[in-house]
């Protein structure tokens, strides 16, 4: 429940955002705040995992995923 909530709410800022980074700075400001969106994603997601145990340290994420 609170994640579909925490979707809308991200979709809607998305929309308002987006639309005002593209008008100021263009496409090209767009993609790198994608880009930087995406980055900052995949380290809070290879954060959490090490803490819930699902890659053990020392392992890469394809090491993990070879077990």
């Amino acid at each position: 429940m609170r994640a579909a909530a925490a979707a809308k709410v991200g979709a809607t800022l998305g929309i308002i955002v987006l639309s005002q980074v593209k008008a100021h700075g263009g496409v090209a400001a767009v993609l790198v705040m994608m880009a930087i969106v995406s980055g900052l994603g995949a380290a809070v997601t290879a954060i959490l995992a090490r803490e819930v145990g699902e890659i053990p340290e020392g392992q890469s994420i394809d090491e993990s995923e070879a077990l």
